[in-house]
């Protein structure tokens, strides 16, 4: 018979996706807001400063993606299975203690 403590302790806590997206979405507004307002600056300041840096800015968000698409999400795949790992052993460590050796928060 599994008590209600016991199956509380198996299930992993999930991780809260809303919170994920509305990080997401603040830094994709704000990263927007400050390129506008750089761009905005820019121009302001004539014509051959706006075209060089405006190349510069484009470089570096390229150099980004790239950076991303070649080391970003193989390393959060690899933090993924790396966490997925530890929790399986500190679920098999949990179920191999005695109920009454179990420390309860």
């Amino acid at each position: 018979m599994i008590h209600r403590e016991d199956a509380s302790l198996s299930e992993a806590p999930a991780p809260d996706s809303r919170i994920q997206e509305l990080t997401t979405a603040l830094a994709v507004t704000l990263g927007l807001l400050m390129g506008f307002a750089a761009v905005v600056i820019l121009y302001l300041m004539g014509d051959r400063t706006f075209s060089v840096m405006l190349g510069c800015m484009l470089g570096v968000v390229l150099f980004g993606l790239t950076h991303y698409l070649l080391w970003g999400r193989a390393m959060m795949k690899n933090t993924a299975r790396e966490r997925a790992e530890l929790l399986a052993q500190d679920q098999a460590e949990i179920m191999t203690q005695r109920p009454w050796d179990r420390q309860y928060e």
